[in-house]
């Protein structure tokens, strides 16, 4: 997933991957009919038609999709606004969305553009990631580092992966893809928590977890074990509380834990997602 780091095999809660919880709801879904991808209301009405091979979700207002030969960004109403001239898109971020430009028969570059469609930033990275506070992970001569809106060079690229930035701190890897261990770095590249772990999920209300041989636990921001490896997946904190999977592989269950630790709702769900106001 492009070079970002993975965080175990949470698919329960794969809706968020890589992105923090939303500050509002997101009011259309894309929706399948008839082998194409239209767009729904959260009443279940299908607002825009089903006409696209291709359909993400909206963000900042736009929503990518691809249609025969055509592609671009469409607002709400359904009217393509941007359309797109390089080789593929991801949704908008802060303002920007990634794009991505073939050269040759294999292999391209990444780069940005801005909600007008005008170049942000011209596609010369091997990978990137989406914008988030303000930074977003770009990878330069095999190895990673992360860059302003402005493509301006804030952390030199000097680690193995590289996730995005929630709650302050990112997740990065350094000592070889295989070898390497995780820590996290603040906004200006600066090693806030050094790497020691094989695994970690990215912070949200003040936790992530990590994995200490085949079970999860939680760290607060300064490092610190908050919540022992006891879990044999765990997920994002929101609203207070995180979903935790309990048991072993076959038969192991879905619940939710407090920030202390304490079961809140007993594990009984075979998916579950994150709690976003109540």
């Amino acid at each position: 997933m492009n070079g970002q780091l993975i965080h175990g095999r949470i698919l329960a809660i794969a809706i968020v991957a890589a992105s923090s919880v939303p500050a509002v709801a997101v009011e259309l879904y894309p929706v399948p009919q008839h082998g194409k991808w239209g767009y729904m209301n959260d009443e279940g009405k299908v607002v825009i038609q089903s006409s696209f091979e291709t359909a993400m979700p909206f963000s900042d207002g736009l929503a990518f999709v691809k249609r025969g030969d055509e592609k671009g960004y469409i607002n709400e109403k359904g009217e393509m606004v941007i359309k797109l001239s390089f080789d593929d898109g991801r949704p908008f971020r802060e303002g920007l969305a990634r794009v991505y430009k073939k050269e040759g028969l294999i292999g391209g570059k990444y780069g940005y553009i801005d909600k007008t469609g005008a170049t942000a930033i011209y596609p010369k990275y091997e990978d990137a990631g989406d914008f988030h506070e303000g930074r977003a992970a770009v990878k330069v001569s095999g190895k990673w580092g992360y860059i302003d809106a402005t493509n301006v060079e804030k952390v030199k690229p000097q680690f193995d992966e590289a996730a995005h930035f929630s709650d302050g701190l990112a997740r990065v890897r350094a000592g070889g893809d295989w070898g390497g261990k995780v820590g996290f770095i603040d906004l200006n590249g600066k090693m806030a928590i050094n790497p020691k772990y094989a695994e970690c999920g990215d912070f949200n209300d003040g936790h992530a977890s990590f994995r200490d041989g085949d079970k999860w636990g939680y760290i607060n921001k300064h490092g610190d074990t908050v919540i022992e490896p006891q879990f044999s997946e765990a997920g994002l904190f929101s609203d207070g509380l995180a979903a935790v999977r309990v048991g072993n592989l076959l038969g192991a269950k879905w619940g939710f834990i407090n920030k202390s630790g304490k079961v809140v709702i007993n594990p009984q769900y075979d998916e579950v997602r994150l709690f976003v106001y109540g």
